[in-house]
């Protein structure tokens, strides 16, 4: 990604020419991923990783636009939300307007309490929403067997808390991080958290 972005730009001789991705849509992109595959999340974790190395770009998150039945649909039907997403984000980096929101929440750190899981994100000085049920998140122990997750928003400190009553002592957290798999961690203002782990197994 970064030598196609080199080259566009040195193509139009525009060498801070911004470039803004869009995520990958939810889908059932193999036969494994009825049974929990990751192709999909792999994939979108490489394209946000390139977002936040390659000077002047972004990605909007595109998690929780796709309906239930869509799973087997590689054009999800809404694309209205993709573009004024896209509009966001431009007008926040490319045009300086600072006040109009372009990113949700996007995962900093884990700290483990106990049988929980604590999650602090950037982008949350507007806080999350909702404060209860959540889903999308999985835990997993040392085993490496994750499970989903019951997840809240501690109110006032702007954190996460996730457990599960079959993993014990939590060694990784998922959210979102499926082939297809629809979470609804928003900040404040109605933008979705973005897919992430804290792990790094295959």
């Amino acid at each position: 990604m970064q030598t196609l972005v080199t080259h566009w730009r040195g193509l139009w001789e525009q060498g801070e020419l911004p470039f803004y991705l869009v995520e990958l849509a939810p889908y059932l992109y193999s036969n494994e991923s009825r049974h929990g595959g990751t192709s999909g999340a792999l994939l979108r974790e490489a394209q946000f990783e390139a977002a936040r190395s390659i000077p002047n770009s972004g990605i909007v998150c595109t998690n929780d636009l796709a309906y239930p039945y869509e799973d087997v649909q590689i054009h999800p039907c809404r694309k209205k939300e993709v573009g004024q997403r896209l509009a966001w984000l431009a007008l926040n980096r490319a045009y300086g307007f600072d006040s109009i929101d372009c990113e949700g929440p996007v995962f900093r750190e884990m700290e483990v309490v106990g049988n929980e899981a604590v999650l602090r994100f950037d982008n949350d000085r507007n806080g999350f929403s909702p404060w209860y049920g959540l889903e999308g998140f999985e835990i997993a122990g040392e085993d490496r067997m994750f499970h989903k997750a019951e997840a809240h928003v501690i109110p006032g400190q702007k954190c996460v808390k996730v457990s599960s009553e079959a993993v014990k002592k939590p060694v990784a957290v998922r959210y979102g991080f499926r082939d297809f798999c629809s979470g609804n961690l928003t900040g404040a203002r109605n933008l979705p958290a973005f897919p992430f782990r804290t792990d790094d197994w295959q």
